[in-house]
């Protein structure tokens, strides 16, 4: 199977487009476009990426039904693609579905399923991947964040990164169909978040201190509080606790 690359000028959402041009999109059709005018991210946040500086694209997947193995697999596409790029780079996963280099999100995905005779009938993953964002943009978003701009100190041609990613994307869907236990188990691994002590923050607004002590296969995520109740979460934000680091071999239960 080979990536099919659809490449757009503009468009709403490359999410919004790869769902409602489910039936006719080949399976691995990885939808980019130039410019997203209401690109969105996890938990319905808005986001924004000025014309032509970010990798902005969403992933078809038809032989997946399952939104948290859609975004292990893809998470690990764009980690692998990341680290081609700028091996130099300390890229690495952290719970959901960010990928983070140091303490600066670089990346963020968003999976969806696709509705069909009443049931997922299959997936669309999108990613943005920020690319050659200056510091000045970057200190104009709300969080910590980064570009292979700001870290390579050069410009990185987002078709090329582009062409890249399809046949990451492709390898990471061949391995998912295969053996998703295997993807897994890598993604798994890649989260810096297992073994440290965290900042939860619920969606109901509550804040939890603890330690992240396992990442289950359905990808809930186990927390040991500081008043040693196991307690386990499926989604939420995280923080590291800076300068906190314990050895995951003694914290994780097995």
């Amino acid at each position: 199977m080979e990536t099919e690359i659809l490449s757009l000028k503009e468009v709403d959402s490359t999410n919004t487009y790869a769902k409602d041009h489910f039936p006719e999109l080949a399976d691995g059709t990885l939808v980019s476009a130039e410019y997203q005018t209401a690109g969105r991210g996890r938990l319905g946040r808005k986001w924004i990426s000025p014309p032509g500086t970010n990798l902005t694209a969403t992933f078809v997947m038809k032989q997946l039904a399952d939104p948290f193995g859609a975004t292990c697999a893809v998470s690990l596409a764009v980690l692998d693609l990341l680290r081609s790029i700028a091996p130099e780079a300390d890229f690495f996963i952290k719970w959901p579905n960010d990928i983070y280099c140091g303490d600066a999100k670089i990346a963020g995905l968003l999976s969806e399923g696709v509705i069909s005779g009443g049931k997922i009938g299959g997936m669309v993953t999108g990613m943005g991947i920020n690319v050659n964002l200056t510091e000045t943009d970057l200190a104009s978003i709300d969080q910590a964040a980064t570009s292979l701009y700001s870290l390579l100190k050069r410009k990185t041609d987002v078709t090329f990164l582009l062409s890249e990613l399809a046949k990451s994307l492709n390898a990471c869907y061949i391995t998912y169909s295969k053996s998703p236990e295997l993807i897994f188990e890598r993604w798994k691994e890649e989260n810096r978040l297992l073994g440290r002590e965290i900042l939860f923050d619920t969606p109901d607004g509550q804040r939890i201190r603890g330690v992240l002590t396992q990442i289950l296969e359905d990808g809930a995520i186990e927390v040991r509080t500081d008043d040693q109740d196991l307690l386990t979460f499926r989604c939420g934000d995280v923080r590291i606790v800076k300068g906190s680091w314990l050895n995951k071999k003694q914290n994780a239960l097995k």
